[in-house]
């Protein structure tokens, strides 16, 4: 059997189509001949050409996802940063506020309500 080249499909997945063999010699199982061999060693080399195809999409698939994975950390990170700096400036605003109101009642100075 003579195989023909690959098709896409609508959802990208390659379809096998096979058409019967053109040999001019009998072949079986057991004693495949020359054409068949030719054509299986033509077909294996499209069907790698095929696979070296998809391979270097799935690294470019990968190195994407590295990169943006890369840029999320990143993202994460200053937001971290962000709220570290908010806390802080949070914490000082409570502590002054505190020491104010503490010298305020060491003091005697309280605001009668």
């Amino acid at each position: 059997m003579e195989r023909s080249p690959s098709h896409q499909t609508s959802e990208g997945a390659s379809q096998l189509v096979i058409e019967p063999s053109a040999s001019l010699e009998p072949s079986s199982p057991d004693q495949p001949s020359i054409n068949d061999l030719k054509s299986e060693i033509t077909w294996l080399g499209i069907f790698v050409s095929e696979l070296q195809g998809i391979n270097c999409k799935l690294e470019s698939t990968i190195k994407d996802m590295e990169i943006e994975r890369e840029k999320q950390l990143e993202l994460r990170e200053q937001e971290r940063g962000a709220a570290a700096a908010e806390a802080r400036s949070v914490g000082a605003t409570h502590a002054a506020a505190l020491a104010r109101l503490t010298n305020e009642v060491e003091t005697g100075q309280v605001a009668q309500v």
